[in-house]
């Protein structure tokens, strides 16, 4: 008997992302509009794993350099990345 070959949802839906990107730009642009918190994570997962995974997004990143990848806000010529806040300290 033979079987048909089987792939989750999941997959499908990454490997549908890594062939259309357009698709994969109007699912997060549906998910940002009308989604819930968990469904954008879930976009977010499937879209980084289409797109080449966290490694990708971290070699991009460095590329550009940190304060590059700040997005600026649109009256700041320069935009820095927020400080930390720092932790009360106890005496």
């Amino acid at each position: 008997m033979n079987q048909t070959p089987f792939r989750t949802h999941e997959a499908a839906t990454i490997e549908s992302f890594r062939t259309d990107p357009a698709f994969a730009a109007e699912y997060l642009n549906a998910v940002l509009e009308d989604g819930e918190e968990a469904e954008l994570l879930l976009a977010l997962r499937r879209i980084t794993e289409a797109f080449g995974g966290v490694s990708a997004v971290e070699e991009v990143e460095a590329e550009l350099g940190k304060t590059d990848a700040w997005p600026m806000k649109e009256d700041d010529t320069e935009s820095d990345p927020p400080e930390p806040k720092s932790k009360p300290t106890e005496e």
